[in-house]
């Protein structure tokens, strides 16, 4: 009878230590690829340094160390994906700068060249919405009539909005409300349309603007600039 109730412990015990030990290592756990490709499931390290997963549906992966970004709980990947999300939302508002230049197509029809280079510096109130104040320094150079050249230089208010916000392209439209402190083009009206390309960094972009001076009439001109 001793003997009988020693075999039933033993068999007890065996099954309960390996369910104690799988209580003890985590059940669940994430695994990154360099790749970008997350499986969940139980983790195994190998002894050659590799890794094995066995995922929820019963398959099993295995993965050099060199194919493995990261490996972490549910809730480590729950306190990561905030981390990233605060980041964002920092990045989505805030400064912004813009360095442009531009040259005018329609006045070379007409007798004359306007070129300026600039710059903006502004809040950027969502991925869509961005408003500021910029100057630009401009020469226009006539040579119908008599020739000559002027120096322009407005002072003016900016609005973008990016209609695809955080896509990584997207167009935008925008416009410039100003006046050439100069007193050699008069109040300045300036509607613009383009495109832009994100980076990590910043944003490439290329517009068709339609500046109108009341001391110069109005121009087709194309702008190229990088905003950050």
């Amino acid at each position: 009878m001793k003997q009988i109730t020693l075999c039933l412990l033993l068999a007890v015990c065996g099954l309960l230590v390996p369910s104690a030990i799988r209580a003890q290592s985590p059940a669940n756990e994430i695994i990154r690829l360099h790749n970008g490709t997350e499986i969940t499931g139980t983790v195994e390290r190998l002894p050659n340094g590799s890794v094995r997963v066995t995922d929820q549906a019963g398959d099993m992966f295995v993965f050099s160390t060199d194919e493995v970004a990261s490996i972490m709980t549910p809730q480590q990947k729950q306190e990561q994906q905030k981390k990233e999300d605060r980041a964002e939302r920092r990045t989505e508002r805030g400064y912004f700068g813009i360095v442009e230049v531009d040259g005018s197509i329609g006045g070379a029809f007409e007798g004359y060249l306007l070129a300026s280079v600039g710059m903006i510096n502004g809040y950027k109130i969502s991925p869509f919405l961005y408003v500021g104040v910029g100057v630009d320094f401009g020469t226009t150079v006539v040579w119908y009539g008599d020739y000559y050249t002027a120096i322009i230089l407005p002072i003016y208010a900016h609005v973008r909005y990016s209609i695809l916000g955080r896509k990584r392209v997207s167009p935008f439209i925008a416009f410039n409300a100003g006046y050439d402190v100069l007193g050699n083009a008069g109040l300045l009206i300036e509607p613009s349309a383009g495109v832009e390309v994100k980076s990590r960094k910043g944003a490439w972009w290329i517009s068709a603007d339609f500046p109108l001076y009341t001391g110069g009439g109005i121009d087709l001109r194309l702008k190229v600039g990088y905003s950050f």
